[in-house]
């Protein structure tokens, strides 16, 4: 995610409202059209004062669509844009850092002002609750077996959605890290007051010592969870 900052820097109060629009351009890739619509709620336009006023707009991707299912990052990023703005002039501008991965597209808010209200990400499983399930053992080099349960405490109904990823990490002298999507073919809604218990399965390196191995397991918004299993000698 990131946002663009436009600047009036007239003599006179100018009114930046509805949406651009807004093509990704890199040589040696296709374009990447915007599409009008975001996870962001942005507050309302307002005249930008002269010389100083400032009006934002949103770019963003997904993190897991039809072309990457597992989720994550990885793909190739776009640090160049052009907008077109309503009264048809055309900015062309790039974005400092590493850019955007848009495999999912591009989505863009309309424009607003930054000061009514502060945009905020509306994240649709952040009412989950997540306990992770470890057994006590495990062996070196076999695949670890385990559960996450997911709660819902809410008096409404969390879609699965499209089915959200998952990250699971052991902290072995080989590290592993794994990002799969939930199984969410047979579970696509979690209902109120529900709690549904998905099966994981992460391996163990076979150079794991005996002893305390520390598992994490990740699920976005805010969900980090993390326990311990004992390898067998």
């Amino acid at each position: 995610m990131t946002y663009i900052r436009f600047r009036n820097v007239g003599y006179s109060p100018c009114l930046l409202i509805g949406y651009p629009g807004v093509t990704a351009i890199e040589r040696g890739r296709p374009d990447v059209v915007g599409t009008r619509g975001s996870f962001l709620t942005s507050g309302r336009p307002a005249d930008m004062p002269p010389r100083t006023g400032i009006t934002l707009l949103g770019l963003e991707s997904d993190s897991y669509c039809a072309a990457r299912s597992g989720g994550g990052g990885g793909g190739d990023d776009y640090s160049h844009f052009t907008v077109t703005l309503p009264g048809g002039d055309t900015v062309r501008l790039a974005v400092p850092g590493r850019g955007l991965d848009l495999t999912c597209g591009l989505h863009l808010t309309q424009f607003f002002d930054p000061d009514y209200p502060q945009a905020q990400v509306i994240y649709p499983l952040a009412p989950l609750r997540a306990t992770l399930v470890l057994p006590q053992t495990a062996l070196a080099g076999r695949p670890l077996d385990y559960e996450v349960d997911l709660h819902n405490p809410t008096t409404s109904a969390v879609s699965l959605q499209p089915c959200p990823a998952y990250v699971e990490a052991a902290h072995s002298p080989t590290p592993v890290k794994k990002t799969y999507a939930l199984n969410c073919a047979p579970v696509k809604t979690i209902a109120a007051g529900q709690t549904v218990r998905f099966a994981m399965r992460l391996p163990i390196p076979g150079d794991t010592p005996a002893g305390q191995l520390r598992i994490e397991w990740g699920m976005a918004p805010n969900t980090a969870l993390s326990g311990t299993v004992v390898i067998s000698g």
